[in-house]
């Protein structure tokens, strides 16, 4: 049997308050509204384990939200969770591996509080030993009209702001490729700033 310890759970809690389109691609704009934590546990030898957390949204976005709730409006929320495994004590877990789907990118350009598509990009699918690092690299080529206004102001000498987003699906599987558990949706996003130096950044980036 193996025995599993969970970090804590980060819950990050988003609204969907508006729309953004590229090259005819509808997409809901989430904005974060709220943020919880389940503390660490071990899950022993439970195959289910239940644990509660209270996530309280806050702040004008939100207010929003709920003036759209009274007044009979339909509005979109986004619960992202975090969850690593910190300890797997089992000869079995040496055998197991990881099964990426592909993994998408979205770039956004940040411009008076909202935010525009301006790139895509995929990682294709891979597979990945347990406990191993994985390296993957992907070019996501910015281009149109929002893009361009970000390229006149770095030509200025102003910092912009970009947000880069991932999502992707994992599933465990043994060395033969039998799946063993269903499939777990992983999104993290990452504010970027980025200047006439053409550096994003010094320090690695932190998806959260």
């Amino acid at each position: 049997m193996t025995h599993l310890r969970y970090n804590d759970v980060t819950i990050n809690f988003s609204y969907a308050y508006t729309y953004v389109s590229y090259r005819g691609h509808h997409q809901r704009l989430y904005v974060f509204v709220g943020y919880g934590v389940v503390p660490e546990f071990d899950m022993g030898k439970k195959k289910t384990i239940h644990r509660e957390a209270v996530v309280v949204a806050r702040g004008p976005l939100w207010d929003d939200a709920l003036q759209k709730i009274a007044d009979g409006s339909t509005v979109y929320v986004k619960v992202e969770l975090t969850l690593k495994n910190k300890q797997t004590v089992a000869a079995a877990v040496a055998a197991l591996r990881i099964r990426f789907d592909d993994v998408k990118i979205t770039l956004y350009y940040a411009n008076n509080q909202s935010f525009s598509v301006v790139g895509y990009g995929i990682v294709p699918g891979f597979k990945q030993a347990w406990k191993i690092t994985a390296h993957r690299e992907a070019v996501v080529e910015a281009r149109g009209a929002a893009w361009d206004d970000a390229l006149r102001r770095i030509s200025q000498g102003s910092t912009v702001e970009l947000r880069a987003e991932l999502i992707t699906g994992y599933r465990k599987i043994t060395e033969s490729s039998l799946c063993i558990c269903c499939t777990t949706v992983v999104a993290g996003a990452a504010e970027l700033q980025l200047d006439s130096s053409g550096e994003v950044s010094k320090k690695p980036i932190r998806f959260h």
